[in-house]
């Protein structure tokens, strides 16, 4: 898409990760913050930390086609979603951050 080139990087720290977080609540879910329940706050981190991890996704993508990088796929059944937003959030560097955000 055209005039999208040049997109400002997502910064990790907690205010960058708070104002994600009520941008998400407000335009997402078009709620005001003080209406707000827990599951939307939720929501909106997730999606905040989403936002970051295609962020790396896309620069890796980058990368591999720059070194014409072969690819392995693996599709594995066994998947757990439940810790994967913490996982995630560790890797990013960016746990402690989203603590003070909320």
């Amino acid at each position: 898409m055209k005039g999208c080139a040049g997109t400002t990087a997502l910064k990790n720290d907690a205010d960058s990760l708070r104002r994600a977080i009520c941008r998400h609540i407000r335009y997402d879910l078009g709620k005001r913050l003080e209406d707000a329940t827990i599951q939307d706050a939720f929501y909106a981190l997730t999606h905040s930390v989403r936002d970051r991890l295609i962020e790396g996704m896309i620069a890796t993508q980058n990368r591999y086609e720059k070194r014409s990088a072969k690819k392995v796929y693996y599709l594995s059944m066994e998947f757990l979603i439940g810790r994967l937003l913490e996982s995630d959030m560790i890797n990013l560097g960016i746990y402690d951050a989203c603590s003070k955000a909320l």
